[in-house]
């Protein structure tokens, strides 16, 4: 929360991260780092003394773990040293050392500030990997993470920074290189003026920032698509030895660590060190195992003969095959037809046709997913949230919200919301809460003439704000209950004096009443206000600031199509929202221009014919929900 808006931007950007703003992420992140570290030390030395003592309740996978030669963990006398080491985290000299050691315990070498800002490469590679298969899907088949465990989060400032390499012996030679350069250049800034040194020097700079930053971008962003493996292929790579059964005779032989002729034999050891990483239970352990050489796989599969080692059903299920898209048929479904089913199971009803699954295709968009908001992405769509249709401010404040039934203890971000349609807001924001009305019927009551036609005046500014929306609500789409919006249909807005009720007819047209309120209607009213304030804001967390008109309406409970034509059907149950988070059509302060003119109810339906199995189809039928321009 406190470092986003320091970002100018969010972290992904179409698609890809953005390092510059991700190492600010990550030095925020980082700045409890050690502590965080130090808390973990405690808490396991705390288990260790736990799960000495009888009756403890320490799991019984744990114990077992710990009795395991094979589990790797950190003994009392190393946690008492580490804690002892990170009593003060605020010094640089600690943190220096820790941060080495980390990385020397796990590589099981000290490993320099270069080799360090590689693996912060290959882990941000491998986020960007994630994130290319949700948006444009595979982008390489045969990338890895070719590292146990992850750097950590203070070395992420290593990004886009030219490493000055510690000069190790196996470093001399680039030693040698950067003592020749700087030598170059102590010799052409002697040459040079003073002026026209420090500018070509700041320059330069620059420049190479820029040059190290594309270049660590460029190696992120790299991958090779390659093929994916047969499913044989994949069990090879993933499987342990004791689970071969499921492999074929002749894939089983390439597991044997006595064999003489494999060349991934050696990827199968019987016996393995699980590091526990600082957890405590068994499965949260690492596996330490070696990473499978693909170029071994492949030429250990390449010297099988499939031709001669596989049957007829182990060549079948070791090809890839096309996705396929079972669904409903009422008409089987009638005919009540039973097929033998699974072991156990019993017969199962034979109701679904089988289709070929076709990927509806990107041509509108080049073939690949545009990672970006388009046009139009502040319109409403009924039963989505959108944040962006009402202004709101954030704040972080002391709200007992309890959305889950127990009040939060700690500050609770709280968005408030900004009644850009009040036409008091000064006043109204002065009010504590949503239930501060005055009541001005009956006379002046013996107060100040002058307030009294303040209030007056203000009664009727709300009332006519309450008839100007009464007439959009009308002719426009309706949408209540901000954030998550649902269309609706109104039967009432209510202000602390009038309630005017709209009859809706079953030729489409409408009537509207006008009724005033009795002085019981009107406390109700005030109750009513209070009580919807309350309730958004210790439920939601949504301060919707004083309410002055209420909007009483039925929810879209359900559409059909009769003859073509979408037919709406309301719930016949009431509901209350203030008219601050109900908007008519689009977002308030929307840009029209921006959204097409086209149906809500454009629906596109799919079509079940039997001679339409198995062919090419764009499958499953798609409902798009689109925006409807204003009248």
């Amino acid at each position: 929360k406190a470092t986003l808006p320091k970002l100018e931007g969010y972290v992904i950007e179409h698609g890809r991260i953005h390092l510059e703003r991700f190492k600010v992420l990550c030095a925020a992140l980082a700045s409890d780092e050690l502590e965080a570290f130090a808390t973990q030390f405690t808490f396991l030395k705390q288990h260790e003394r736990l799960s000495r003592c009888k009756n403890s309740l320490v799991s019984a996978a744990s114990l077992a773990a710990k009795k395991n030669s094979r589990y790797r963990r950190m003994k009392a006398e190393e946690l008492d040293a580490e804690i002892a080491t990170l009593r003060d985290c605020s010094s640089e000299t600690v943190a220096v050392k820790f941060r080495a050691r980390y990385y020397e315990t796990r590589w099981q070498r000290p490993l320099s500030m270069r080799e360090r800002k590689d693996i912060c490469i290959e882990y941000v590679r491998a986020m960007q990997w994630v994130l290319n298969y949700y948006y444009q899907g595979c982008c390489s088949w045969s990338y890895f993470y070719p590292h146990h465990y992850a750097p950590l989060l203070s070395d992420m400032q290593l990004l886009c920074n030219e490493i000055e390499e510690e000069e190790d012996d196996h470093d001399h030679d680039d030693a040698d290189d950067r003592k020749q350069k700087e030598k170059q250049k102590q010799t052409q800034k002697e040459k040079e003026e003073v002026d026209e040194e420090e500018e070509e020097v700041v320059m330069m700079e620059e420049e190479e920032e820029e040059e190290v930053l594309m270049r660590d971008e460029e190696r992120i962003n790299r991958f090779e698509l390659a093929t994916p493996y047969t499913p044989l292929q994949q069990l090879l790579a993933v499987l342990p030895r004791a689970s071969n059964h499921v492999l074929p005779e002749a894939y089983r032989k390439l597991m044997d660590p006595e064999s003489d002729t494999s060349p991934i034999a050696r990827y199968y050891p019987d016996s393995f060190v699980v590091d526990m990483n600082l957890s405590v239970s068994p499965w949260e352990g690492i596996a330490l195992l070696p990473f499978i050489d693909e170029q071994d796989l492949m030429r250990a599969v390449n010297s099988i003969d499939a031709e001669q080692a596989l049957q007829s059903v182990e060549k079948y299920m070791n090809t890839h095959k096309e996705p396929l898209l079972f669904r409903y048929d009422a008409k089987k479904a009638a005919k009540k037809h039973c097929i033998k089913g699974p072991m156990s199971f019993g017969p199962m009803c034979d109701a679904v046709n089988m289709y070929r699954y076709v990927l509806p295709g990107l041509e509108h968009c080049g073939g690949k997913f545009i990672p970006q908001i388009r046009k139009g992405v502040n319109a409403v769509i009924a039963g989505g949230p959108n944040l962006a249709a009402i202004p709101f401010i954030a704040e972080i404040k002391k709200v007992p919200v309890k959305p889950f039934g127990m009040s939060s203890k700690y500050q609770t971000l709280v968005f408030k919301v900004v009644n850009v349609d009040d036409p008091f807001p000064q006043q109204s924001n002065g009010l504590k809460n949503s239930h501060s009305h005055s009541d001005t019927s009956g006379g002046g009551g013996g107060g100040d003439s002058h307030q009294l036609q303040l209030q007056q005046q203000q009664q009727q500014a709300y009332e006519n704000l309450a008839l100007s929306y009464l007439k959009k609500f009308l002719s426009q789409p309706l949408h209540v209950g901000w954030p998550y919006f649902r269309e609706a249909q109104i039967t009432e807005i209510t202000t602390l004096n009038f309630a005017h009720s709209i009859v809706h007819l079953a030729d489409g047209k409408t009537h509207t009443m006008t009724n005033q309120l009795s002085q019981a209607l009107r406390t109700k009213f005030k109750k009513t206000c209070h009580v919807l304030w309350q309730t958004y804001l210790t439920m939601l967390g949504v301060d919707v600031g004083p309410i002055h008109i209420l909007i009483k309406c039925r929810l879209l409970h359900a559409m059909k199509v009769e003859r073509g034509t979408v037919l709406k059907q309301w719930s016949e149950q009431e509901e209350m929202f203030p008219l601050q988070i109900c908007i008519c059509g689009y977002a308030k302060g929307f840009d029209h221009s921006l959204v097409d003119e086209f149906n809500v109810h454009d629906i596109i339906e799919g079509h079940d014919d039997d001679d339409e199995k198995m062919k090419s189809a764009s499958i499953p039928p798609r409902v798009r929900f689109l925006v409807k321009d204003e009248r």
